[in-house]
């Protein structure tokens, strides 16, 4: 084992370091525009209006092959709206609210928020 010990220990690592660059070559990005989804709406409020947009384009990393197979219905941006209530409101989207299938990264949101209006349901008269 004493034998050559530096020599095996500095193949190995030489193996390693071919290694990381073999996998690291082939990485691309691409921008996709994928819907933003409104979730948890609270029971008697509805949104009215999105004031800016219900499209954000996400930036995305990763290996060509998993991107090459991709499409805007791998990714989702969820946004809860649990917690909302009547009124205007300027809504963040955060890399918590976006999706992605588990090998790609996420690199930007554009916008990086969507103004929406919020106002309660009115009840239709029942019809007799």
């Amino acid at each position: 084992m004493r034998k050559n010990f530096w020599i095996k220990v500095a193949s190995v690592v030489l193996a390693v370091a071919m290694w990381l660059f073999v996998i690291s070559r082939g990485q691309s990005e691409v921008s996709i525009e994928v819907p933003i989804e409104f979730r948890n709406i609270p029971k008697g409020l509805q949104i009215v209006k999105a004031e800016t947009t219900t499209v954000a384009a996400v930036g995305i990393k990763g290996h060509e092959r998993f991107l090459k197979n991709m499409t805007p219905a791998d990714i989702h941006i969820y946004l809860d709206l649990s917690n909302i209530t009547e009124g205007r409101h300027l809504l963040n989207i955060n890399s918590d609210n976006v999706k992605l299938p588990p090998p790609l990264r996420l690199i930007n949101i554009n916008p990086s928020s969507v103004r929406v209006t919020v106002e309660k349901v009115l009840k239709e008269k029942e019809q007799e």
